[in-house]
C-alpha cells in the first residue's frame, strides 16, 4: 500500500524495499507485484548472489529494488542505484546497527525512510544485556515521539479471533504502559486505504 502510494506520488523515483530476512521480503514482494503495473514499473529482487558487473549500469533504470539488509551492505552502492526512498519491514525486530545500513549507504540521496514493524512482537536479537543497546531504532523513534502511523485493518486473521489480542495488547492503556503512546500523542495518525497512505509519501 505504501509502495504503491509512493510510486503514485512521483516524488521518489528510486525505491528500496528491504528487510533483515528473506521470508519477510518475499511476502512483501509477492503482495507488491500483485498491485503494481508490471508493464510500467521496473523491479528487481536481489537474492543471495553476487551482482554481475554488466548489470550494475542497468540498476539506474529500475524503479524498485527488493533486497535484504545483507545484500544492500554487500552488493549495492549509491552510485549504482541512488535510492531516495527506503522502506524497511520488520524494523522493530531489526537491530539499530542493521537499520543504519540503508541510511548510511544512501545518505547522500535518501529523502524518506519508512520503518514498518510492531514493537509488541519479536525484539531484535542481541547478545548485549543493556536494554538501550538491544532496542531497535524503530522503538527508539516511537518512544521519542516521531510521527507514526498505525494500521487499523487486519487481514491476517478473523476479526473475532483478533479482538482479544487487540484488546489486551493494543489498547491505549497497554500502549501507554509500554511507553509506546502518550496521553496527548498528536504525532499518531491512522490509515486504512491507499489514499490515506499517501500521507506517508
Amino acid at each position: 500500500m505504501v509502495v504503491k502510494a509512493v510510486l503514485a506520488s512521483a516524488s521518489y523515483n528510486r525505491i528500496i524495499v528491504c528487510a533483515e530476512q528473506n521470508t519477510a521480503l518475499e511476502r512483501i514482494f509477492e503482495f507488491v507485484m500483485d498491485v503494481l503495473d508490471a508493464t510500467t514499473t521496473k523491479v528487481l529482487y536481489l537474492q543471495g548472489r553476487k551482482l554481475e558487473r554488466s548489470k550494475n549500469s542497468r540498476l539506474r533504470d529500475l524503479d524498485i529494488i527488493f533486497a535484504t539488509l545483507d545484500m544492500i551492505q554487500r552488493e549495492l552502492e549509491s552510485t549504482m542505484f541512488p535510492a531516495n526512498f527506503v522502506l524497511l519491514d520488520e524494523a522493530a525486530s531489526t537491530s539499530e546497527l542493521d537499520t543504519l545500513i540503508p541510511i548510511t549507504k544512501f545518505n547522500k540521496t535518501l529523502a524518506r525512510l519508512v520503518l514498518v514493524g510492531d514493537p509488541l512482537q519479536l525484539q531484535p536479537f542481541s547478545p548485549a544485556t543493556d536494554p538501550i543497546t538491544r532496542c531497535s531504532l524503530f522503538l527508539h523513534c516511537q518512544i521519542s515521539g516521531w510521527p507514526i502511523a498505525r494500521l487499523i485493518d487486519n487481514y491476517r486473521m478473523h476479526t473475532k479471533a483478533a479482538a482479544p489480542i487487540r484488546n489486551i495488547f493494543y489498547n491505549s492503556d497497554s500502549m501507554m504502559f509500554w511507553g509506546l503512546m502518550r496521553h496527548s500523542n498528536t504525532n499518531t495518525f491512522y490509515f486504512q486505504s491507499t489514499d490515506s497512505a499517501k500521507l506517508m509519501a
